[in-house]
């Protein structure tokens, strides 16, 4: 399951801690199980027919689009789950983009991982993509912030504006439980995974190659895959001790097809 492979620690370690390599390579292969997902999904392929751990490639794709067929029951247990591995818009995007290509098509991706690092990771404080799809007034707050902050001249009033509102956003999001109160954050993490591919997307009718090289060599391809979690701190009334929590990892994005997919600007 993607969440077994990524890393279960408190946020501030993650972005300083020894743990980064390990979340990067994580990422690679939850990245190579989302693209073997996603077109298992999207073209009616058995997933055990795309997804290897033991060949070369851990993604391998020789497929002719034509009519869609009914997917393989015997092969859906073993499709990761898309829905808590991959945020609704880019899902939405692959899906549609296949339900309006054409037929007589024929794909061939092949994918390894190289190497993968952290570019940059950072906190959304108080919000999480949940909250500002159910009040979308919240999506302005923080340019709202920067705004008021940018009327004051100095440094030092500009400071306590932020932090003025960062605290009233902080006590206006708090949920009070019945025995502990919680506050949820999300931070948000940019991958670099190095890969090596061959890609190409033939027309059976003409034997062009429409999409990716003609001589069906092996790449290098960057990618840059960005996912996030939720934060929460709950802490107890009786004794004050806060507890913090991380949730499961979901892609967001990758080579900006959703131009970050962001959801707080």
């Amino acid at each position: 399951h993607f969440t077994l492979h990524l890393i279960k620690a408190p946020w501030h370690r993650l972005i300083f801690g020894r743990w980064k390599q390990e979340f990067a390579n994580s990422s690679a292969w939850a990245f190579s199980q989302a693209v073997a997902g996603v077109a298992a999904n999207s073209f009616r392929v058995p997933f055990r027919d795309i997804r290897s751990e033991n060949g070369d490639f851990m993604v391998n794709l020789d497929h002719l689009i034509q009519k869609p067929k009914k997917l393989d029951t015997r092969a859906e247990d073993e499709s990761p789950d898309l829905e808590d591995m991959i945020e609704e818009n880019l899902k939405t995007l692959y899906l549609s983009a296949n339900k309006h290509g054409r037929d007589h098509l024929q794909i061939n991706l092949q994918m390894r991982s190289t190497s993968s690092s952290i570019l940059s990771a950072y906190c959304i404080p108080f919000l999480t993509r949940e909250k500002v799809k159910n009040d979308p007034s919240l999506q302005n707050v923080f340019l709202d912030i920067y705004e008021r902050a940018e009327e004051h001249n100095g440094l030092l009033d500009a400071s306590r504006i932020v932090f003025s509102e960062l605290r009233r956003l902080g006590s206006e999001q708090t949920e009070c439980k019945t025995e502990h109160a919680v506050l949820a954050s999300t931070i948000v993490v940019q991958v670099l995974i190095e890969c090596e591919e061959i890609f190409q997307v033939l027309d059976v009718a003409t034997g062009h190659v429409i999409q990716g090289h003609e001589d069906g060599k092996i790449r290098k391809i960057p990618h840059v895959v960005r996912l996030e979690a939720v934060i929460s701190s709950r802490r107890s009334y009786d004794d004050g001790k806060a507890v913090t929590e991380i949730g499961a990892w979901q892609i967001t994005d990758w080579d900006d097809l959703l131009s970050g997919n962001i959801w707080y600007l």
